[in-house]
């Protein structure tokens, strides 16, 4: 739960720094580049929340791995206090 709060958290911060950047832009590039420079920092904004999206998925595997190795050492030691 907290990792996803994370990371919808850094997803808003991106998406702000985004909407600055784009303004900051525009206002230094003349009108008839506007389309084609909006086009490019869309791409851009895309290309870094599928980044973002890639670490989460990779935070959540990474969580479940250790829950299960640790799930698993858990059975184990049960088993072996079971059988003695």
């Amino acid at each position: 739960l907290m990792i996803r709060k994370q990371y919808r958290q850094a997803v808003k911060t991106q998406l702000r720094q985004s909407k600055v950047l784009q303004a900051q832009v525009l206002n230094s590039i003349p009108k008839e580049e506007h389309r084609d420079m909006i086009t490019k920092l869309k791409d851009e904004q895309k290309r870094k929340v599928a980044i973002l999206a890639g670490q989460y998925e990779t935070t959540i595997e990474s969580m479940v791995q250790d829950l299960t190795v640790k799930l698993e050492s858990w059975q184990v030691n049960w088993n072996f206090v079971q059988h003695r």
